[in-house]
């Protein structure tokens, strides 16, 4: 694999010509102090009240809709990524908060596309990874295979011991490929296509790296429950081919 490079903050004009060419696109910070420290507030109580771990960090879904705090920036978010992928209207399926270890035994998050977790039956979607802390590649930035959301699926990763799956598709392997390190600010957002490969290597440092991931998907959406096991999948029993409503699934 080659030697990343390091990717810049781009004209917000440029974002979807961006997001085409490369599968992602880093914006300048859109937070304020104020709305930082409450979110990192939020981050460490849902963390500590709802976090699971495992050896790539800590994560807590539905973020959102337990933190008043996250939920006031949700119309902040989702107006950049409606702007972006150029959809009337956009739905938030999921969100959660992110904190990987400081200075642990923790493993790199290995090139995944994150599509292939999720059971619905587009992959026009965005998400966006916005940064609480400042994260360099010491600290864990993500990674991006420049371009691969162009590709088509690949194997997904496997985060546990569940049985490899879609074992008919190509695994990831960005040997070959540009990687794109991209360090952030906190404050910054980055948003990447669902198709694009990307990983991040552990945090080696001493300091917090917290961010809050939201997935945004085009209104039309249909659930799929084959494709993927997924929480939402228990407790809301969708049928495929159901459409993706209610208040849990916000619309901007």
């Amino acid at each position: 694999m080659g030697t990343p490079d390091t990717a810049t903050a781009v004209d917000a004009r440029s974002g979807a010509r961006r997001l085409a060419e490369d599968g992602f696109h880093v914006t300048a910070p859109i937070l304020s102090p104020f709305e930082l420290d409450s979110a990192r507030e939020a981050t460490d109580r849902l963390l500590a009240a709802h976090g699971a771990s495992s050896q790539f960090g800590a994560i807590c879904l539905d973020a959102w809709r337990r933190e008043p705090a996250l939920r006031a920036l949700l119309p902040l978010v989702a107006g950049i990524a409606r702007e972006l992928l150029g959809f009337p209207e956009i739905l938030v399926f999921q969100d959660l908060v992110i904190d990987k270890p400081q200075r642990a035994a923790a493993s790199a998050m290995p090139y995944h596309q994150d599509q292939p977790y999720l059971p619905i039956d587009r992959h026009d979607g965005l998400v966006a990874w916005v940064a609480f802390d400042d994260t360099d590649v010491e600290r864990g930035c993500l990674h991006y295979a420049r371009g691969t959301h162009r590709l088509g699926p690949r194997r997904p990763a496997r985060f546990s011991d569940a049985p490899e799956r879609d074992e008919h598709l190509q695994p990831i392997d960005v040997d070959a490929r540009t990687v794109v390190a991209v360090p952030a600010r906190a404050g910054q957002a980055l948003f990447h296509s669902p198709m694009i490969w990307h990983g991040s290597p552990p945090n080696s440092t001493a300091l917090p790296r917290r961010a809050w991931s939201v997935y945004f998907l085009h209104p039309d959406v249909r659930w799929a429950p084959n494709r993927s096991t997924h929480p939402y999948l228990l407790e809301l029993t969708p049928a495929a081919g159901d459409p993706v409503t209610g208040d849990r699934f916000p619309r901007f």
